[in-house]
């Protein structure tokens, strides 16, 4: 780690953040509950129960202010960010080349960390019922909810959207997530992603599309569940355990094939889809023929406009292409996903 960098990136974020004003617009929020406290507020958005403090949100209320609402942006934001399953949180603000990690903050409910996202404002972690949200990259607040068991997160389109097992909500600034479900119940979507004006997810036996977050097209799918999805060339790739299947629109498939290897990760880099299978991955310009390479054992991996990271345990590698991963740092918890989160 390096303490005189930690000390420089800190004082910037300071600075800017001095000047920080959360303003946004009005919109109905549910199952909201604020880190060291109880604030809650019901479909109206109306603060319905307050805590012992009076204190609400420090990052936003209910109205939309704060994180993704284009307001007050703080533009130096981590080039990655990297999270265990649980207590743990590094990031790297030079394209992965060295890494911080930060103290988590307390959360009301259990942490299990599954997947990272970023607007022009803010960086979110998603996981079970908890979400961690930040302006900076070194100041976490943590938020819970009861809106099924969040695997994954992606935004487009001014909006958060949250989806997992029994869960599809979308949120302007992930601290008050709004229920779009719409009565449908016994989904376990496993990854989302956001291109072309339209989110599709993907999981066990369905396939999810939307252009705004708050309606939803589900369309069954037969056979291995799809785990991961990146979007490029104007198409989304998503791939699982001995499975890639291609879709231009989120409701169809134009490719859908068994493979032999499982897929843990897909990204979309230097043109090309690089989907990753412990010391293999793969690439592909359209997601239907693909040419294999070996890299270091990695379980996840983010692609970034000039650079790939990965990781295999607590041991993160960087290269500025897949075929150039150097080991660069030693984190203290196994990495479960890493993230690009530059612009």
């Amino acid at each position: 780690m390096r303490p005189s960098f930690a000390g420089l990136i800190a004082g910037l974020i300071a600075g800017l953040l001095a000047g920080l004003v959360l303003t946004g617009c009005a919109d109905e929020v549910v199952g909201y509950i604020a880190d060291g406290g109880s604030t809650r507020f019901d479909d109206s958005g109306t603060d319905a129960t307050q805590d012992s403090t009076g204190a609400g949100s420090d990052l936003g209320d209910a109205s939309g202010g704060g994180v993704g609402s284009g307001t007050g942006s703080v533009s130096v934001l981590p080039d990655f960010v990297a999270v265990g399953f649980s207590e743990m949180i590094a990031v790297s603000f030079d394209d992965g080349r060295s890494w911080l990690e930060i103290d988590e903050p307390e959360s009301p409910v259990e942490v299990s960390h599954q997947d990272i996202a970023r607007s022009p404002d803010a960086i979110v972690v998603v996981g079970g019922a908890s979400t961690m949200v930040s302006l900076d990259g070194l100041s976490w607040s943590a938020y819970g909810d009861e809106l099924g068991y969040a695997r994954a997160v992606a935004f487009g389109a001014g909006m958060f959207v949250g989806v997992g097992l029994d869960r599809l909500a979308r949120s302007p600034d992930a601290v008050g997530w709004i229920d779009a479900r719409d009565g449908v119940r016994d989904f376990d979507l496993q990854a989302v992603a956001f291109g072309d004006g339209r989110f599709v997810a993907v999981g066990i036996d369905t396939l999810a599309t939307s252009t705004d977050g708050r309606d939803w097209q589900f369309t069954p799918l037969d056979g291995p569940k799809l785990s991961a999805v990146a979007f490029g060339n104007g198409r989304f790739v998503a791939v699982g355990m001995g499975r890639i299947a291609v879709t231009v629109d989120g409701e169809t498939l134009v490719h859908d094939a068994l493979d032999e290897l499982g897929y843990s990760h897909v990204c979309f880099f230097d043109g090309e889809f690089a989907a990753l299978s412990q010391r293999v991955v793969r690439r592909s310009v359209d997601g239907t023929e693909w040419r294999e390479f070996s890299i270091p054992d990695s379980g996840s991996m983010g692609c970034g406009p000039d650079s790939v990271v990965s990781a295999d345990q607590e041991r993160i590698y960087r290269g500025d292409t897949l075929l150039t991963l150097d080991p660069v740092e030693t984190v203290t918890t196994p990495v479960h996903a890493m993230q690009y989160t530059g612009l």
